[in-house]
């Protein structure tokens, strides 16, 4: 009879911090995406175009505020990745080769954290690519 008690009065107990719990993780908003225009800049060696380097990313943000920055901001941050990737494709991506994506994603989340403030937005790389 006292095992009876025990449980229900734990099971009461319970069902507030439980609900609070849950109640807490859903008014966390879920991130927002804002997709890029599509990426491709050439792989020149000396005055010989050997492929070109393309690539697709969004960029993740916590809320609309945030969103409407990153979209008026996005000619700038468009321009800025065209050139980071160039110097990339110039320096150290070669065609049959595979493209270190964690050393790209983290040179083009300094740029965006440069233009956009540090922990504005977050790099998502959706896909990269070496064409011939």
């Amino acid at each position: 009879m006292h095992f009876r008690l025990a449980v229900l009065l734990l099971l009461v107990l319970a069902s507030p911090a439980l609900a609070a719990e849950q109640e807490g993780a859903a008014k966390e908003p879920a991130p927002i995406y804002v997709s890029i225009a599509p990426l491709s800049v050439p792989i020149v060696r000396g005055v010989q175009l050997q492929g070109r380097f393309d690539m697709q990313l969004v960029l993740e943000v916590e809320n609309k505020e945030r969103q409407a920055e990153v979209e008026r901001l996005m000619p700038r941050l468009e321009a800025a990745y065209l050139a980071n990737l160039t110097d990339l494709a110039q320096y150290y991506v070669t065609p049959g080769k595979a493209v270190d994506v964690a050393l790209v994603a983290r040179i083009l989340q300094a740029t965006t954290d440069r233009i956009l403030g540090s922990g504005q937005a977050r790099v998502l790389v959706q896909e990269a690519a070496i064409r011939r």
